[in-house]
């Protein structure tokens, strides 16, 4: 999933959105975690982010890899 910065909810997802953007696995919601613990996305997008993005970006993760259960091992 492209993630981008975004004022009102800290970060926002698709592909086509204006703005620096970064790639994040959308099947894994241990990549979200791993990103959060690093701080890589913040960085990424050169744009702190709060830990309620992180939050949001997780529920997303969790709900694409339950709508998408043969992406999953």
């Amino acid at each position: 999933m492209r993630v981008v910065a975004d004022e009102v909810h800290g970060v926002a997802v698709g592909r086509t959105l204006p703005g620096r953007g970064a790639w994040l696995c959308a099947d894994d919601p241990g990549c979200v975690d791993r990103a959060a613990r690093k701080d890589s996305l913040g960085r990424a997008l050169r744009h702190p982010l709060r830990p309620e993005a992180y939050a949001r970006l997780r529920t997303l993760a969790e709900r694409w890899a339950d709508f998408r259960p043969d992406m999953r091992e």
